[in-house]
């Protein structure tokens, strides 16, 4: 297989992180830490019935280790984006929800990153970026049928 098309799907994949990255400079924390606040939002979002969303909740989704996960919260109380508390029938059971912060931060990078989609897509075309959506959902498809979903908890460094 010819190398310079193995190059530039690799050039292309690393482009589309390198997006994402313009719309994580408004929020001016890490990725990994905005996406946290992102689970936090969402599942805060689908169930309104609660004060706040239980740790194992967002494990389950986030496919990440109990530990990193408390990690990570632990990093996001601490400069105050979230809130744990815990419930009055089981003190075991933690909650977690956004504090005003947070909340703040999340609504900032959400428009910014509205606007600059919205320019993207004005910019590049609507079948460009429908055609661009269609290759990369199979891309994601293939590489999940080749590595498989639960691959990237690791070993999946590079063979010589």
């Amino acid at each position: 297989m010819d190398t310079v098309i193995k190059e530039q799907l690799i050039k292309a994949m690393m482009s589309t992180k390198k997006m994402l990255g313009y719309t994580m400079v408004t929020s001016g924390v890490p990725f990994s830490e905005f996406m946290m606040l992102m689970y936090v939002f969402r599942l805060s979002q689908a169930d309104k019935s609660m004060t706040g969303v239980r740790v194992s909740k967002i494990k389950d989704q986030t496919h990440i280790s109990l530990p990193a996960v408390s990690q990570q919260l632990r990093i996001l109380e601490k400069k105050c984006l979230i809130k744990r508390t815990v419930t009055a029938a089981d003190r075991r059971i933690a909650l977690v929800s956004l504090t005003p912060a947070g909340d703040e931060l999340i609504c900032k990078v959400m428009l910014r990153t509205d606007q600059i989609i919205g320019e993207l897509i004005e910019l590049a075309g609507e079948e460009n970026v429908s055609q661009y959506i269609s290759l990369s959902s199979l891309l994601l498809k293939k590489l999940d049928e080749i590595r498989g979903p639960d691959d990237m908890q690791g070993g999946g460094g590079f063979n010589c």
